[in-house]
């Protein structure tokens, strides 16, 4: 009993050394529009609610000075206590449409009761994002809702898009102004100005789900693509700190810090266009080239022998560690399926909600030969495979601390994806990849593991970097971690 404490002791602490610049924080999608409508003035007072566009109290970085965070429902309520006791003379609440529709209608109407001054920055995208793109009940047409504000006796509604033209054929009342996108900052700075309820709405469909509508052939893919030319970038970070997109990676080459485009998880939002920078290319592909593009190629018929087992195959702990948004639970449900079709028994447990937008995911896994009633998560030092979709994730102190030095295999894959903190701030140190892969190392069967660059492995095959986690899975199957056959996983 006190070795095995010991090895888990010394477990967590290898994993406590990384340090706060190790930890990947949730974040918003590519092309998100909260990327655009959160943008707020450093001196603007914000009030933060429910929905995605919470995430500004973990990154508020150009989204102003956040005070405070309400349920949902309520959000601006509480600046008609707060206003009267303060100097400040006006307040911006964040809003999303699924909660507007859901409740928030009804702290719109308070406000204006109460004759605060107040702007609600009112995000449109179509859906119920945070919790998986679903569609909003009662959802109203921005040309309704602008119709049901004005009614309400809201002041005055600029609406911000992406889209101008969109809008020129609708019918909107004599308080409602069409801008561009670009234009969010000086609206912010108008609408303040005027006494009263008034509000921004900013309407963008939700990244998110214009990627599967694209990948499903609801919606056509744009043929426009964005490069950069890393001989003429610089690294200085514009276009990061314009567009807050993910897919606006920093790299480190042999002339300092320069900047590329991930094509994989690019939504073709275009917003970093937005940077002064003459590195920027756009590159025009024919509508057959882009479809053709797209046709996955047939894979190849390997003959894999069947591995040696490294773990007991009767009773397997499985912890999945990754990238929100990557598919980890899609691997999580994948191997749960093929545990049931091989005669297992599988019970799992994944993290979801906001950690789907960029952040850690973890799914944990039961596998076992006989039905068992104990818990899915893994206690200390009981884990059997850790397979690490994300280097950073899976050196963390919570996942570690599952693991024992003499009992779990891990096979992780070390490319590293930049934090969000490193695309919005030039300043932001790179991961110590070193010392995340020594926290794995020490906490697991070291001379055992398997490293490997998935996202590399599968750039490289596939011309995309979307199978990497599967990549990673066959990696630990063919390490023989895995009491599955092959025929199931695929099936």
């Amino acid at each position: 009993m006190h070795d095995f404490i010991a090895r888990v002791s010394a477990s967590s602490m290898a994993a406590v050394t990384l340090g706060a610049e190790q930890v990947r924080k949730p974040f918003f999608c590519s092309g998100c529009p909260h990327n655009t409508s959160l943008q707020a003035a450093d001196d603007a007072v914000v009030g933060a609610g429910i929905g995605c566009h919470t995430m500004v109290v973990l990154a508020a970085q150009g989204h102003g000075n956040v005070a405070g965070l309400t349920q949902m429902g309520s959000e601006g309520a509480q600046w008609i206590g707060v206003s009267p006791f303060v100097d400040v003379p006006h307040f911006i609440q964040n809003l999303g449409d699924g909660t507007y529709h859901h409740s928030g209608s009804l702290a719109i109407r308070a406000a204006v009761a109460a004759g605060v001054n107040v702007t609600y920055k009112l995000l449109v995208n179509g859906y119920v994002s945070m919790t998986g793109g679903q569609q909003i009940e009662g959802g109203m047409s921005v040309p309704a809702m602008t119709r049901s504000l004005a009614a309400e006796g809201v002041r005055r509604i600029v609406i911000t898009t992406d889209d101008v033209a969109r809008h020129r054929d609708e019918s909107y009342p004599a308080i409602v102004e069409i801008r561009d996108r670009r234009d969010v900052l000086a609206v912010q700075r108008e609408l303040a100005q005027v006494p009263g309820v008034t509000v921004m709405l900013h309407e963008q469909a939700c990244a998110a789900e214009v990627r599967r509508a694209r990948k499903r052939g609801r919606m056509a893919e744009p043929v426009r693509r964005v490069l950069i030319n890393e001989r003429v970038c610089e690294g200085c970070g514009d276009c990061g700190a314009k567009s807050s997109c993910l897919s606006v990676e920093p790299i480190d080459t042999e002339f300092g810090r320069k900047t590329q485009i991930n094509q994989t998880s690019c939504n073709k939002d275009y917003s970093c266009l937005e940077g002064d920078c003459p590195s920027f290319v756009t590159v025009l592909s024919s509508a057959s080239a882009a479809a053709a593009g797209s046709t996955p190629a047939a894979p190849p018929d390997f003959d894999l022998p069947a591995p040696e087992p490294c773990v007991d195959f009767s009773d397997v702990r499985v912890r999945l560690v990754g990238i929100g948004g990557t598919g980890v639970v899609t691997i999580s449900q994948v191997l749960g399926m093929a545990a049931l079709l091989d005669g297992f028994h599988c019970s799992g447990l994944d993290q979801t909600g906001l950690s789907q937008k960029a952040g850690p995911v973890v799914s944990d896994l039961h596998i076992t030969a006989e039905p068992q009633q104990d818990g899915v998560v893994p206690a200390s030092g009981s884990l059997d495979l850790l397979v690490g979709f994300d280097l950073l994730g899976a050196a963390d102190e919570s996942v570690l601390r599952a693991a024992d030095p003499e009992r779990t295999v891990a096979v992780v894959s070390e490319h590293i994806s930049p934090t969000a903190q490193m695309v919005v701030d030039v300043e932001a140190g790179a991961p110590d990849v070193e010392a995340a892969h020594h926290a794995v190392q020490a906490a697991t069967r070291a001379a055992d593991n398997v490293s490997l660059d998935a996202q590399l492995m599968a750039d490289r095959i596939f011309s995309d970097a979307t199978t990497a986690n599967v990549i990673a899975l066959g990696a630990a199957w063919q390490r023989g971690a895995l009491p599955l056959s092959i025929e199931s996983i695929e099936e």
